[in-house]
């Protein structure tokens, strides 16, 4: 009894890591905010948890998880503001392009981790304090002791590296 335990946690979390950057996406896309995001993934992960009995295995897990996440977005949303919750069907039209992801986002998100190895520390640090920390240009700039200019400037150019060796890495086969 408990190694079926094990084996169904071990099962869980190894399907909930596959489906985390979907869901962060989606989360940020819905809440546009990357501590509400954070903090519907944890809902999430708890929620599925207690709900694990009720997914079908037959179906996409991903799916499943995107409709519980989608759920938490909405109560983010109304709790944060009432009268500014996105609609239901635009929360539902991003969850289902979220869902959509599935291994094509898996293969880019492996030709991301490739690509973000090759750039320089100081772009690394550019790219981790704008998009794993979310926070703005200006920010960055007060944190790191740079000009505005300077830091929109490294931004760019990592974004535009990670763009180009994203898509070679993809066309390759590294992804």
């Amino acid at each position: 009894m408990e190694s079926t335990l094990d084996e169904s946690r071990g099962r869980f979390l190894q399907r909930y890591m596959s489906a985390q950057p979907a869901l962060r996406a989606y989360a940020l896309a819905v809440l546009r905010d990357i501590h509400a995001a954070e903090d519907v993934l944890q809902e999430t992960a708890l929620a599925a948890w207690a709900q694990i009995n009720r997914y079908d295995a037959s179906r996409p897990f991903e799916a499943w998880i995107l409709g519980i996440a989608r759920n938490k977005c909405v109560d983010a949303l109304r709790a944060r503001q009432p009268a500014l919750a996105l609609p239901e069907d635009v929360i539902s039209d991003l969850a289902r392009d979220a869902a959509g992801l599935g291994a094509e986002g898996a293969e880019r998100r492996q030709a991301l981790a490739h690509c973000l190895e090759k750039l320089g520390e100081a772009a690394r640090q550019l790219v981790r304090l704008r998009f794993e920390q979310g926070l703005s240009a200006q920010e960055i700039s007060g944190r790191l002791g740079r000009s505005l200019a300077a830091v929109r400037k490294g931004l760019t150019r990592a974004r535009a590296f990670l763009m180009a060796c994203g898509e070679q890495a993809l066309e390759r086969g590294m992804g």
